[in-house]
Order: structure tokens, then C-alpha cells, then sequence
């Protein structure tokens, strides 16, 4: 049998692990948003080798907090 084609194709594999953004090798901080603004939305945090998954609920949440800026939306830019 030869294994050329096996071996391409798991050096393939291991590129695209490797450049994928939510890498579990990579140190790098990454923020995914899946789904924006559905009803399914999930938000991927990954901070170094920690990862968070957020889902979307029904649910409002309540607290206090400050005003941080405002933000203008024109037709293909949001400026803050």
C-alpha cells in the first residue's frame, strides 16, 4: 500500500488544526460569535488555553453600569 496519500492528507489535517482561530495549541485570545443576532447565537471566548462557551437565552438580564460610548452606525462601518 502506499502511504504517500495518507501522509498528505494527515499533514493536511494538521495545517488546518493549526491555522484554525480556535487552535487548542495556540496562546493566542480569540472572541467567535456564531450565529449573531439569531435565536441560537453562541459566543466562543478562548483565552490562552481556557475556553468559554456562551448560548443565547430568553432571559434580560439587569445591573447597573456606565455609559462607554456611543455608536454610529453608517452603511458599512460601525464608528464608536
Amino acid at each position: 500500500m502506499d502511504e504517500k496519500p495518507l501522509l498528505a492528507f494527515i499533514i493536511t489535517l494538521l495545517i488546518i488544526i493549526v491555522k484554525t482561530a480556535l487552535n487548542p495549541f495556540s496562546q493566542d485570545d480569540v472572541t467567535v460569535v456564531k450565529n449573531s443576532g439569531k435565536a441560537n447565537m453562541e459566543m466562543v471566548i478562548k483565552q490562552g488555553e481556557k475556553i468559554e462557551r456562551y448560548k443565547a437565552s430568553d432571559t434580560i438580564g439587569q445591573d447597573e453600569g456606565n455609559k462607554a460610548g456611543v455608536v454610529y452606525r453608517m452603511t458599512d462601518v460601525f464608528y464608536l
